[in-house]
């Protein structure tokens, strides 16, 4: 939990004491925010694609999916999905639990049909750990007829049935699909 090591350092009271290993764990999850956005850079090198031209979704803005909740605070997939927006990328958001009132709210716009979203994305960023995240038929994610990026934080998907799919890209921490020709 992001606050967490926060919360633990700020409860010592002699400068000495202050626990190193919470500090730099924060500073570990800080940087893997940063690792889906990286993937998408390379995505899009290899591929060919201007980032501008891209088309994401990204599925699961709520800091986490299991337990659910609607709360935002430390939201990898608020991170994910501002950073996209600053690079110029249409981005499209889609949340088991966040209402789309409150996924406006934050800035972002909503998908209001998530199998046509899943279709018409370029790039799908699953975000948290939904149970309903899960269930995306795998089958769907790719109708266009070129390469297709799948991030799959939280390793929902097979990942040798979503390579099966022709023209999909898996990548999940710490792994990407190799890209031969498009």
């Amino acid at each position: 939990m992001p606050k967490d090591s926060l919360l633990l350092a700020s409860s010592f009271s002699q400068p000495n004491a202050m626990p190193r290993l919470s500090m730099v764990a924060r500073t570990i999850n800080e940087q893997a925010s940063r690792f889906p956005l990286e993937i998408f850079e390379r995505f899009c090198s290899q591929v060919g694609h201007p980032e501008k031209s891209m088309n994401a979704l990204v599925i699961g803005i709520a800091f986490k999916g299991e337990p659910e909740t609607n709360d935002l605070r430390g939201s990898s997939g608020l991170i994910v999905a501002y950073a996209l927006q600053e690079k110029g990328v249409k981005v499209t958001i889609w949340d088991a639990v966040v209402t789309n009132e409150e996924i406006v709210a934050a800035g972002l716009k909503p998908v209001l049909d998530l199998d046509e979203a899943v279709i018409q994305a370029d790039c799908v960023f699953l975000m948290n750990n939904h149970r309903k995240n899960s269930s995306i038929d795998v089958t769907k994610l790719n109708r266009k007829s070129h390469t297709k990026l799948v991030f799959d934080g939280w390793g929902l998907f097979d990942r040798e049935e979503t390579e099966a799919v022709k023209g999909l890209c898996y990548s999940s921490p710490g792994y990407m699909t190799p890209l031969l020709e498009s």
